[in-house]
């Protein structure tokens, strides 16, 4: 839900949620926040536009646009100029926003906020919070990957017994033909003495 604030050049639209969030204690609204990234403009491309002015260049070349990495959400970048116009204009009609996405109300946070310790353990929960998403493709990958290792195994178990039979029988057939040729011998010897 978005509400519209500003009515000096033009309105603002921005997500309720920012509002929200700005009630809340740090540590309830770190629980909540993703961690945002940023970019020069001359390092995006020409159709990565500002969600406030709807363009791409902005008067100030060092202009960076901050990237909402929600994938939900509809507009993604961010002038860092125009999102502070945007502030001043809700401090001026009394609202507190906290630091995030306009357009979708997701809080945002910068490494550079926090201690290394700080950033570390959120990276750690992001980690864990991905990990627990993948853990059923990852289960399923490990027991593909465990039947493949078995059957390996049973493989490789049938063809030593193949060989050993191979082996038992290649040995018969020589104590087999052993006898024969010595039985045959023998009767040769047995004729000759006769």
């Amino acid at each position: 839900m978005a509400e519209e604030i500003g009515v000096e050049a033009m309105g603002i639209f921005i997500h309720s949620n920012l509002g929200k969030l700005a009630t809340l204690s740090h540590h309830a609204r770190q629980r909540m926040e993703v961690r945002v990234s940023w970019a020069y403009i001359n390092e995006t491309p020409q159709d990565v536009v500002c969600g406030v002015c709807q363009d791409h260049d902005h008067s100030d070349a060092d202009t960076r646009l901050w990237m909402c990495p929600m994938t939900a959400c509809g507009c993604s970048a961010w002038h860092d100029t125009c999102l502070e116009g945007m502030y001043k204009l809700a401090a001026r009609a009394d609202r507190v926003l906290a630091f995030g996405c306009p357009a979708c109300g997701t809080g945002w946070w910068l490494r550079s906020e926090m201690s290394a310790e700080e950033a570390r353990l959120r990276e750690e929960w992001e980690e864990f919070q991905m990990q627990l998403l993948l853990k059923g493709e990852q289960e399923r990958f490990f027991r593909h990957l465990r039947h493949l290792y078995q059957q390996h195994q049973l493989n490789k178990q049938q063809k030593q017994q193949q060989q050993y039979h191979q082996t038992q029988q290649t040995q018969q057939t020589q104590q087999q033909q052993q006898q024969n040729s010595t039985s045959l011998l023998q009767s040769e010897l047995w004729i000759e003495d006769t």
